[in-house]
């Protein structure tokens, strides 16, 4: 079976429909304080309360936030380095720390709650993603594209075979075709 490359005008309509894949992600430099949490709902109110203390110290004089975290973060990765995370970009960190750093504005302060329990969190910088250009995707627009192709032709090949022959025990259509027959 020969494998029949996508011309440029399916890649460009590809890339036109589907621009979000084609962007370079976010970047943020951030730093934080974490205050571990035990389950109890004690324990979260007292972890609380500190970290307001913590945030409240923080923005009374931000040049202590390295010797804050390295005194009283719970991140034995991160309080070494003054609570600093270095570049870190979505998907690296728990869905609500994204969600938070999407939010934050450069040099804003926040307290952020995740499963691990209360952070301080400090964004030094962000550098939001951008377009990339069509002409550095339209390589991989075209393998996937190509691939997809083949698969497409592959299945609907087996489709056909599965169909003419005289099998028994084994339903291929039905795989083909999407079913499960996993049961």
């Amino acid at each position: 079976m020969v494998r029949e490359e996508p011309d440029e005008a399916a890649c460009r309509r590809y890339y036109d429909e589907n621009r979000e894949r084609f962007r370079t992600s976010e970047l943020f430099e951030a730093a934080h304080i974490l205050i571990a949490s035990a389950a109890s709902a004690e324990a979260r109110e007292q972890a609380r309360a500190t970290a307001e203390v913590i945030l409240a110290a923080v923005l009374a004089d931000p040049k202590r936030f390295d010797t804050i975290a390295a005194e009283r973060s719970d991140c034995t990765t991160s309080r070494g380095n003054g609570g600093r995370l270095g570049q870190i970009s979505r998907g690296q960190t728990v869905a609500e720390f994204d969600a938070a750093l999407m939010e934050m504005g450069e040099g804003e302060h926040r307290i952020i709650w995740t499963r691990y329990g209360f952070h301080i969190v400090r964004l030094d910088h962000r550098a939001m993603g951008e377009s990339v250009p069509f002409e550095l995707a339209e390589p991989r627009i075209r393998t996937y594209l190509g691939l997809r192709a083949e698969r497409r032709a592959l299945s609907a090949y087996v489709a056909v075979l599965a169909r003419n022959a005289d099998i028994a025990g084994v339903e291929l259509v039905a795989a083909a075709e999407g079913e499960d027959v996993s049961r």
